[in-house]
């Protein structure tokens, strides 16, 4: 006689489900975790490619000075460079005490001198360098137009009969402590001399005379906006 043993199935209410929920739960954290990192790299992508952020123009101290009597290199027959016998005209000078790095080439940098409501004279400031142990600007070198309704005469003067950019270090390219900008002021010179110096009334008129020197690598930003500062009674 055989004996059987059967085992019967336990009833559908005591299974336990299979931990499928928890197991469908994984893919879903896993793709939502690619989509979100893929949203980043391609912010990231976007952002250092596709839109470089450009960097801050610098800060920049000035100190200002004025001198009644500042060399005037203007005008090669009043200063001849062999002789070195040049008249003197009241100047004043900006001189930058601080650049905070980056220090913008010279390249990408505007000089701009407003009088009287017009721009008086608008140039890059490389063209605007000047050493005085080396000759006077050729005719070439930029010029300065009107002062509002006021003209200098023709032919117009050369952007160093009214102001100049020396730098401390020549050659060095870019903004530096110690960097000189010399404003002229108007004074008597022979006849035969043309109109130099910022009108009379950049002296007089509170704000009628401003200089700026704007950053072109970044959409004109304005590194400095200096009025002509005079102590009082001068002019």
């Amino acid at each position: 006689m055989r004996t059987y043993s059967f085992s019967h199935p336990a009833p559908t209410a005591l299974f336990r489900p299979p931990l499928r929920r928890r197991r469908a739960v994984s893919p879903i954290i896993g793709t939502i975790l690619l989509v979100s990192l893929t949203v980043v790299l391609i912010s990231l992508v976007y952002v250092l490619v596709v839109v470089p952020v450009s960097p801050p123009p610098p800060y920049i101290g000035v100190s200002v000075t004025y001198s009644p009597h500042q060399t005037y290199y203007g005008d090669a027959n009043l200063c001849p460079p062999t002789t070195g016998a040049c008249p003197s005209l009241p100047a004043v000078t900006f001189t930058l005490t601080q650049v905070v790095s980056p220090a913008p080439s010279y390249s990408l940098v505007d000089l701009l001198f407003h009088c009287n409501g017009t721009t008086y004279l608008d140039t890059g400031l490389t063209a605007a360098l000047f050493d005085p142990s080396v000759p006077p600007p050729t005719p070439v070198a930029p010029t300065v137009g009107n002062c509002g309704t006021f003209s200098p005469g023709l032919p117009p003067p050369v952007f160093n009969e009214l102001l100049y950019y020396q730098p401390l270090h020549p050659g060095a390219g870019r903004l530096a402590p110690g960097d000189q900008i010399v404003v002229y002021l108007h004074a008597a010179l022979p006849p035969s001399t043309s109109y130099a110096g910022a009108p009379p009334w950049c002296l007089t008129v509170p704000g009628a005379c401003t200089l700026e020197l704007l950053y072109t690598g970044s959409a004109g930003a304005v590194l400095l906006n200096l009025a002509l500062q005079v102590p009082s009674g001068v002019g």
